[in-house]
């Protein structure tokens, strides 16, 4: 493929005795006027637009969730109070994928690789928890394979994850992450293929450094020629979908598989969800036109929970309008595969020093360094652990508010599997 940005294919004073000459205002006091003239036209476009917002996404798509009794109230819990600047303390949110291909064009090349998946869609391939902390301005991943082995909330049995998962009432599957990996779900989001194709679009597509040409038989998607490719909504669902990847060799002068699978393809998922965040940020938090865009696209595709109120959405993405993507970590809750049944399966680590780590982070038991990976080169830098409240803090007195403890600094190494793109500054 030649062409490197695209893939082919606002009061009046009384008059009490005034004086008859009246009395001049100094500059100042013109300012001062003036100001508070700016301030309160400023209040009345923001009010507006606040309520604009909030009858556009009333009507948005909810689920009521609960949450696992293990965890004795702690997930879910919002003490969000602060109109200003709004809760600070850290949430995490759990973003599932389902299918629909009832926005994919019949005449496209991809059409005959989503038969059969009409309607709502009851899979989901995509588990993911995304933890904001705005009171520092960073953010986490955490994957979760489908084929992850787990005691299933409410029933006597295990199972995959994935058999947990219900689109329109995700408690079970919120419960089972609680009870099994002791991580609080605070708010759901569901986005379906429709929804991540339309963000994509409203974005202007998202640009990937292909180090090699690509290919995968089983979704069609195909990229030619190495450089940095703008994805359109329907290539970069391909592109996320694609398990069976292959990549070529100039060496060996051959089509080589991606050993990783599933893995690989959460590790390109993630590093995706980096960019597709790192481009909202950019053009989102400075275009009201594409906010608006996004809004709609909400409205029409995605699934939250009911809490996830409006203002809490802007509050949020005030506070994270200054995220430096390259300071999102990533990571997946691997284990060992075996065979259970005839089944193939992850039974999942949970005792390794990595794993502990990542899990503490994610549970709010531990903060993540303030390291920053650089794109080409350069020093990381650390600074020391900071204050915070932790979500399981035990209270020493009878008072109702959390105590305040400082939590370790944890920078769990794990290395991306898989066939990843390069962190190249240049292709943004």
């Amino acid at each position: 493929m030649s062409d490197e940005n695209s893939l082919p294919n606002p009061p009046v004073d009384a008059a009490v005795d005034e004086p008859a000459t009246k009395p001049r205002h100094t500059r100042g006091q013109k300012w001062l006027v003036g100001f508070n003239v700016a301030v309160a036209f400023a209040l009345v476009v923001s009010g507006v637009i606040l309520f604009w917002a909030s009858s556009r996404l009333s009507s948005r798509k909810v689920v009521t969730i609960t949450h696992s009794k293990s965890l004795n109230g702690n997930a879910g819990e919002d003490a969000f109070a602060n109109l200003d600047s709004g809760d600070l303390s850290a949430k995490n949110f759990l973003i599932t994928g389902t299918d629909n291909n009832a926005c994919i064009p019949k005449d496209s090349k991809y059409y005959g690789t989503l038969a059969g998946r009409e309607g709502l869609g009851e899979r989901s391939d995509t588990i993911m928890i995304i933890r904001a902390n705005p009171s520092t301005e960073q953010a986490a991943i955490l994957s979760f394979p489908r084929d992850l082995w787990v005691k299933i909330a409410g029933s006597n049995t295990s199972s995959k994850l994935n058999s947990a998962f219900d689109r329109q009432d995700p408690s079970q599957l919120i419960q089972t992450i609680e009870e099994n990996f002791g991580i609080p779900i605070h708010h759901y989001v569901n986005v379906d293929f429709c929804a991540f194709m339309s963000l994509v679009d409203a974005l202007g597509g998202i640009k990937i450094p292909f180090e090699y040409a690509v290919k995968d038989s089983h979704t069609m998607f195909e990229v030619s020629t190495p450089g940095c490719i703008q994805l359109t909504g329907i290539d970069a669902l391909q592109y996320a979908r694609s398990r069976y990847y292959y990549y070529w060799s100039n060496s060996r002068g051959e089509w080589v598989q991606d050993p990783s699978s599933d893995r690989g393809r959460i590790a390109r998922q993630q590093d995706f969800v980096r960019r597709l965040i790192q481009r909202a940020i950019d053009k989102g938090a400075r275009s009201p036109r594409v906010a608006n865009r996004l809004i709609n696209i909400a409205l029409d595709n995605v699934i939250t929970d009911r809490d996830l109120t409006t203002l809490k959405l802007l509050q949020l993405g005030k506070t994270m309008r200054t995220l430096d993507s390259r300071a999102v970590r990533t990571y997946m809750l691997d284990g060992k595969g075996q065979y259970i049944g005839n089944s193939a399966v992850i039974v999942p680590d949970t005792t390794s020093t990595t794993a502990k780590q990542i899990l503490a982070i994610f549970r709010g038991e531990a903060n993540l360094s303030t390291q920053v990976e650089q794109d080409l080169e350069g020093t990381l830098i650390t600074v020391a652990p900071t204050t915070t409240v932790s979500p399981f803090a035990q209270s020493t007195t009878t008072s109702s508010t959390s105590t305040t403890t400082t939590l370790p600094v944890v920078e769990p190494e794990q290395v991306p599997v898989g066939l990843v793109p390069p962190r190249n500054s240049d292709c943004h």
